[in-house]
């Protein structure tokens, strides 16, 4: 598989995961403003939003080859 192809595949799962912490997050927030109890899917919400950039580094390291992985053509830069 490409580099290439492996890093858009890996931005699209990256994008969904960030979209999906970012309605849990949303989801059950009051309107008044910052409440001391946070539902606990604004947790899981937030433990989202974090993890994501995190999960892009992965394959962007797998896709670039820096971690070797047998199947994937690395991206080289000339």
């Amino acid at each position: 598989m490409s580099g290439w192809l492996f890093l858009g595949l890996g931005a699209a799962a990256t994008l969904l995961d960030f979209a999906a912490g970012l309605f849990l997050l949303r989801r059950n927030s009051p309107a008044d403003g910052i409440t001391l109890e946070t539902p606990d899917s604004a947790r899981v919400g937030r433990l989202i939003l974090f993890v994501a950039p995190l999960f892009f580094l992965v394959f962007a390291l797998l896709a670039f080859g820096i971690i070797p992985l047998e199947g994937i053509e690395p991206i080289t830069l000339n």
